[in-house]
């Protein structure tokens, strides 16, 4: 009775309107249910036990469906695959430990679980020279490890929570470990709640570097609530457009770290009506170069600061 109900509850969520994946609906669902005491085909009726048995099983625009359970395992999505929880309250990723959690390939999509578990140096959620990554509406947390890194890629981070670890853990010592880290890397970081909150200034809520011409085009990073601080480290302007840092909430946590840090990034673009609070306000140093235009900076140290740099304000 405990797999007919899940699967039916992931009927519903697949028949939704927030389950639209576009104009093409999905070839095929592939249903995964922890409950089901067999290994299974991946129907509804007889669903895999393992995530990444239905992911191995999926083929171009297939949707991997998983009803809510805990799951203890690592996934190495596919490309082109969706893989959907059923809510990040109810659908717990937990890979024991292991690192990273998650590891993204082309144009996938994974939404709707937490993702917890890591007890490495490493990452929980990982993708290296991928295009097209969705990651939305997930809570990554109680890792020690960096929740987020992506390296060479592109694609969308949205409406996540997303913690870091601020804890020094170990042995050996892993963290404190950030929250989000773009390298090299044309994403867009959307509606998140971010904390990368920390007593003592070791770990960055999102941190952006060698955002290069040569990587196809801007960071946006926009209407996202941040506690602890955006680090800008050696970004240059992109392609075309430019890189953002527009309508976020941003709070320092402890009350002398910089919201929003450029270091030595002459193309770190707009940083335009953030509402930030606390700490020390916006700071440029080693040749920056940024555009701050209508931010709001209140009950901090310092309000906006350019050392050695260039500022249009």
């Amino acid at each position: 009775m405990r797999i007919a109900l899940s699967t039916l509850a992931l009927l519903a969520l697949l028949s939704s309107p927030a389950a639209a994946f576009g104009p093409h609906p999905p070839a095929t669902t592939i249903f995964v249910d922890a409950s089901n005491p067999a290994t299974g085909t991946g129907t509804a009726e007889n669903p895999f036990s393992s995530i990444q048995d239905a992911i191995d099983a999926a083929t171009q625009g297939d949707v991997v469906g998983v009803a809510a359970g805990t799951y203890t395992e690592t996934l190495v999505l596919a490309p082109d695959v969706v893989v959907l929880g059923s809510g990040a309250a109810t659908t717990t990723l937990d890979s024991g430990g292991a690192a990273p959690a998650v590891e993204f390939a082309d144009r996938a999509t994974f939404a709707g679980f937490r993702v917890t578990g890591v007890t490495q140096w490493g990452n929980a959620v990982q993708g290296g020279d991928v295009t097209d990554a969705v990651l939305r509406d997930n809570e990554i947390s109680g890792n020690e490890a960096r929740a987020v890194a992506f390296g060479g890629s592109t694609g969308i981070i949205q409406r996540n929570r997303i913690a870091a670890n601020p804890t020094f853990t170990g042995p050996p010592t892993h963290c404190p470990c950030d929250g989000v880290v773009l390298s090299r890397s044309a994403m867009s970081l959307i509606e998140n709640e971010i904390d990368g909150n920390d007593p003592n200034g070791n770990v960055r809520a999102v941190e952006i570097t060698q955002a290069t011409p040569s990587w196809p085009g801007p960071v946006r990073i926009e209407r996202n609530e941040i506690v602890g601080r955006i680090w800008f480290s050696s970004v240059t302007a992109p392609p075309a457009g430019e890189h953002r840092v527009q309508g976020n909430l941003i709070l320092s946590g402890n009350g002398f770290t910089e919201a929003i840090n450029v270091a030595f990034s002459p193309g770190a673009g707009l940083v335009a009506n953030n509402t930030i609070i606390g700490g020390g306000g916006i700071f440029l140093q080693g040749g920056s170069i940024a555009r701050i235009i209508g931010n709001g900076v209140a009950f901090g140290s310092d309000g906006i600061v350019g050392h050695t740099s260039g500022l249009e304000i």
